[in-house]
């Protein structure tokens, strides 16, 4: 283990939190697609002389983690599912598993109203595929790419009013979400268009119970990228020794006793990704 105080999560030390935070105020007043909201992403990533294929930190917001306890509502579970994923980028980052400036916690995008799920989905597929959109003429690309994902959708026949259908449970709206990760991969190898995607996914808190995590790492696996799971290993008396952030293990022990899948506690002190094997 690294050893030292956990690394706080914030924009000054994780700065593509600070991009996401910018894009949710100007997203708010209903003016931008989630195309368009990708092409500022795009921008601001180089405007910002960020890493183009930084990691990508899958997590569940709303319905696993700390959703699993009973009597909490909805809000309560963002907030405090938000904050665990951050503090586990913090403590990965001061044990160097990960990079501070090379990750993305979608968490940091937040409530957009004018957009359903749908739109959510289309805008983390695309920042993890890393497409190139902005080609000469200006925004060529996006024109055509838009056009290809509504084909493919169609020739998917996505049901996009089911997927969207939050009173439905997770279970008949899967099958849509896996659809719709298909349509995406497709229409990007029709288009043919260049990809800086992410280097990895890195599945974070309960990924398993959360549809949207479940279907980034579907689509993730469509487009090559490997995932990995935290693992904590070595030397040592106790795994959750090597956890810095007390308030991240507690939360840790406490979702886990409830059946939340986040790192497995091995016998040990030091953390480490282990890259899942996936099954199409």
């Amino acid at each position: 283990m690294a050893g030292g105080k956990s690394i706080e999560y914030g924009r000054d030390n994780f700065p593509f939190a600070g991009v996401f935070e910018d894009l949710t105020e100007k997203t708010v007043d209903g003016s931008f697609s989630s195309t368009e909201a990708y092409l500022w992403y795009q921008r601001q990533r180089q405007h910002r002389d960020l890493i183009p294929s930084p990691d990508y930190a899958s997590t569940s917001v709303t319905s696993g983690g700390h959703a699993r306890i009973p009597g909490i509502d909805t809000y309560a579970v963002i907030e405090k599912n938000t904050q665990t994923a951050r503090r586990m980028l913090g403590e990965l980052a001061v044990n160097k598993v990960i990079t501070k400036d090379q990750i993305i916690l979608p968490t940091d995008l937040g409530h957009i109203p004018h957009w359903r799920q749908s739109d959510y989905i289309g805008f983390w597929l695309s920042v993890i595929g890393g497409f190139e959109l902005e080609l000469t003429p200006a925004n060529r690309n996006a024109g055509l790419f838009e056009g290809r994902v509504n084909s493919a959708l169609k020739h998917e026949e996505v049901d996009i009013d089911r997927m969207n259908n939050s009173e439905l449970p997770a279970n008949e709206r899967a099958t849509e979400y896996f659809k719709f990760a298909k349509a995406f991969s497709l229409a990007a190898n029709s288009l043919g268009v260049e990809a800086k995607r992410i280097a990895r996914l890195i599945n974070l808190i309960d990924p398993l119970a959360s549809l949207g995590s479940r279907t980034e790492r579907a689509f993730a696996h469509l487009r090559g990228i490997p995932s990995y799971s935290i693992y904590i290993a070595g030397p040592g008396p106790r795994a959750a020794d090597a956890i810095v952030d007390r308030r991240l293990k507690a939360d840790l022990e406490t979702i886990i006793s409830y059946g939340a899948a986040s790192v497995e506690l091995l016998p040990g002190n030091h953390f480490i990704l282990k890259e899942n094997v996936e099954i199409s």
